[in-house]
């Protein structure tokens, strides 16, 4: 297996990297998710689904050639950086960034907030910001992200593009064995979506 070949033959929707884990961090080279992509933590309640953020908002990028590197947490908090080399075909001959400034658990359990700042660079041809925070009160769970993008390579060449906003909400309450479900996304020059779902468990995880 190649982990950084372009290829749709080589697993491409799967991540594939090297890397190492220390106390100095995480550094990882192959294919991976951007940094942006992953401050979504797990705000998108409809992730692989017809209602997936993926389909109004930019940035949700899985990438070969990358390497990011995240900090270890300091009182909750850590930086990271991906970098993606201009050899990826799908970066128009450009080097891209994604950074990320990001706080607490996605899960929540051990932070009553998750938040995060992130910001592509020359991503796939964009220039994104998007800022995601997510907490639970008295079990509902509340989600929410805002993004700007601009659209600023198209086949290698600079354009000039308005800049679109958009936002998303999140809503997870249980019910007994129900979790109940919604969500809400808008983005300019797009569209808007919203979802409403219920989840139920057939089995409960089994510890490993």
């Amino acid at each position: 297996m190649e982990s950084g070949k372009d290829d749709k033959d080589d697993f491409s929707a799967k991540d594939q990297y090297i890397g190492l884990q220390g106390d100095f961090g995480v550094l990882a080279i192959g294919r991976d998710k951007t940094l942006l992509k992953r401050s979504e933590g797990i705000i998108d309640l409809f992730n692989y689904l017809s209602a997936d953020i993926k389909h109004l908002f930019k940035g949700q990028d899985r990438l070969p050639q990358t390497a990011t590197y995240v900090t270890p947490n300091w009182r909750g908090v850590n930086l990271g950086l991906t970098y993606l080399a201009n050899a990826n075909e799908k970066q128009e001959t450009k080097n891209g960034y994604s950074i990320a400034a990001r706080y607490g658990d996605i899960w929540l359990n051990d932070t009553l907030i998750y938040a995060a700042m992130a910001y592509d660079v020359n991503v796939k041809g964009y220039n994104i910001f998007r800022a995601t925070f997510q907490t639970e009160i008295a079990n509902l769970i509340l989600g929410g992200m805002y993004q700007k993008q601009e659209h600023v390579y198209d086949d290698d060449v600079a354009i000039s593009q308005p800049i679109d906003t958009g936002y998303m909400l999140s809503f997870s309450y249980p019910i007994s064995h129900i979790r109940l479900k919604t969500q809400f996304q808008t983005m300019e020059s797009i569209g808007t979506s919203w979802a409403l779902g219920l989840e139920y468990a057939l089995s409960s995880p089994i510890d490993s």
